[in-house]
């Protein structure tokens, strides 16, 4: 719709659109809880409307402790300008734990593949440290190891200008890993 023209909504209609709406939400959530009843784990369902993020949030939080599992498309560029992203919003506003996972086409329930490792990504921040405590747990829950890392980023310039680097240049990377290395070794203890 242009900006700047109204359409007139039937109510009649949008209320049969929103109960057909619901109902097809109901049925694939039954479909999908009777495809998850054998994986052990205690199944509920809810059917919520309005803003996906904001549904998500809302249920999250009636249980201090949740883990919100979300997918992403992985729309870019003009795609996810278009479409946006529920889990771009959900991430940025979550107030809980959240692992996204990235769905690639033809995936199904199924075909997870087994996890034997968490790589727990850290930057020396606080922000960035609340994630390891969560990487724990989620490692002893999955029975897996950890591995801590700390991404020495390029230089902002990157090999543009490398033939006027001074010589130092060598020794500051060195200094910096080492750094990063002996920050990522703490962690991990």
């Amino acid at each position: 719709m242009r900006e700047g023209v109204a359409a007139k909504v039937d109510p009649t209609k949008l209320a049969e659109m929103t109960a057909a709406q619901r109902k097809a939400a109901e049925t694939g959530l039954a479909k999908e809880a009777a495809n998850l009843k054998g994986s052990g784990a205690k199944m509920g369902s809810i059917a919520a409307e309005g803003d996906p993020a904001d549904a998500i949030n809302t249920e999250a939080t009636k249980v201090a402790e949740t883990l919100i599992v979300i997918s992403t498309h992985g729309r870019s560029g003009v795609g996810r300008w278009v479409m946006g992203s529920v889990t771009d919003k959900k991430v940025r506003e979550a107030n809980h734990a959240t692992l996204v996972i990235r769905s690639a086409e033809g995936d199904v329930a199924s075909a997870a593949p087994r996890i034997s490792r968490v790589v727990l990504a850290v930057d020396g921040s606080e922000t960035g440290e609340r994630a390891i405590s969560h990487a724990i747990e989620m490692a002893k829950a999955l029975g897996t190891g950890i591995t801590v890392l700390r991404a020495i980023p390029p230089t902002a310039f990157g090999d543009t200008f490398a033939e006027y680097v001074p010589a130092a240049y060598d020794d500051l990377y060195a200094e910096v890993e080492a750094d990063a290395q002996q920050y990522a070794s703490k962690i991990a203890q």
